[in-house]
């Protein structure tokens, strides 16, 4: 391939001076405008199997492959992340609706409530009330729903909430339950409802819902970076975005150069 030898000037009116090896000399004009740098000058000085590393400024950016598959690789390894943390800790979704003197509820728990990975359903509740634990490992308590039937059954959701229950005092004064790792409805709230539901014999339906705060903010977190990988590895395929960044990168770049200059003046 050619060798040519060009002059130019960059973003922030520094002459440079290089060699660079390319088809033609529109590609080295291209190239270099791709990194915010005017050419003034260019010539062919003969031809060459590679650019040698003795060049007076650093070698332009190599025109590189798109790698698509790549970077939606890595976004659904994020993607994959989140659903499984959801799968373990899922969103916790109750139905209840009366029909003529019976009330069915629906217990159904999503992954990051939207894919449903457990239901149950129980016909003819009469009762709804929250059984607690000690939480393990650490002080305060566990606690989640329990529908139950005249007939002696029950549903409950397979996970437990953290400090979900009513306010509780502690000897030493402290209340667990005063701040509620929860988004939704807390379980003792749910319980509420659903109790005040029941009782009321002219109400048809009643719906709440209630997710683990930790867990979703760090599942919406690692689909916030596979969403911004797979937009990055998108935006790599168009030449022209491209270009445009790296150019404003090489301004920046030089524009601080030159305040670092100026402050050590």
């Amino acid at each position: 391939m050619p060798r040519f030898h060009w002059k130019g000037r960059s973003a922030a009116g520094h002459e440079i001076e290089a060699d660079t090896i390319a088809d033609s000399q529109d590609a080295v004009v291209a190239r270099l405008r791709g990194q915010g740098i005017t050419v003034t000058t260019i010539a062919t000085t003969g031809e060459a199997e590679a650019e040698t590393s003795g060049s007076s400024a650093p070698a332009p950016r190599p025109d590189a492959k798109p790698r698509p598959f790549r970077g939606a690789l890595i976004a659904s390894v994020f993607f994959v992340g989140a659903f499984a943390l959801g799968y373990f800790v899922p969103v916790t979704f109750v139905r209840c609706e009366r029909a003529a003197e019976s009330v069915a509820c629906t217990l159904s728990e999503k992954d990051l409530g939207l894919v449903t990975v457990r239901e149950q359903s129980l016909s003819g509740v009469t009762k709804a009330d929250v059984e607690s634990r000690a939480q393990p490992f650490a002080e305060g308590a566990q606690s989640r729903l329990v529908l139950a039937s005249a007939a002696g059954t029950s549903i409950r959701p397979s996970n437990w909430d953290h400090f979900g229950g009513p306010l509780r005092t502690s000897s030493s004064g402290r209340q667990t339950g005063a701040s509620e790792p929860t988004v939704g409805a807390t379980t003792d709230a749910m319980r509420r409802e659903i109790a005040a539901f029941l009782e009321d014999p002219t109400s048809t339906s009643v719906s709440s819902w209630q997710g683990q705060y930790v867990p979703l903010a760090i599942a919406g977190a690692l689909v916030g970076i596979g969403l911004l990988v797979l937009g990055l590895s998108t935006l790599a395929l168009f030449k022209g975005p491209t270009d445009w960044i790296y150019a404003m990168t090489a301004r920046l770049s030089a524009a601080s150069d030159v305040r670092r200059r100026q402050r050590g003046r």
